[in-house]
C-alpha cells in the first residue's frame, strides 16, 4: 500500500510541476478564469498599435520577441514573456502598459 500512495503523490507533484514549467521565473498563480478572460483580450485588433517592448514588465525577462506573449491594452500591443504573465498583467494594467512604455524607449 505504501508504493501505491507513493506513486501517486509522485504523479501529484510531476503533474503539479510541469504547469508551471512554461515560464520558468514568473511564479504566477493564473486561474483558469483568468486564463479565459486574458485569450479574449489577446484577439488580434486592426486599431492596435504595437509598443514593442522587448523586456516582460511583469517580470523583468526578456521577451521572445520571435514568439511573444502578447496582450492588448487600450488599443496597444504589449509583449509579454509567458502566459503566466498575463493574468498578472490584467490585475494591473496601467502600471505595466506604463512601465512596458518606459521600457521601450
Amino acid at each position: 500500500m505504501n508504493i501505491r500512495i507513493t506513486a501517486i503523490v509522485a504523479a501529484v507533484i510531476l503533474t503539479c510541476s510541469g504547469a508551471f514549467a512554461a515560464c520558468g521565473s514568473c511564479g504566477t498563480d493564473e486561474k483558469p478564469a483568468d486564463t479565459a478572460k486574458a485569450a479574449a483580450a489577446n484577439v488580434n485588433n486592426a486599431a492596435t498599435v504595437k509598443v514593442n517592448n522587448t523586456v516582460c514588465p511583469v517580470s523583468g525577462d526578456k521577451v521572445d520577441m520571435q514568439n511573444p506573449t502578447t496582450i492588448d491594452y487600450k488599443s496597444e500591443r504589449y509583449n509579454l514573456c509567458c502566459p503566466a504573465c498575463i493574468a498578472e498583467f490584467n490585475r494591473a494594467p496601467e502600471k505595466y502598459s506604463a512601465k512596458a512604455k518606459e521600457q521601450s524607449k
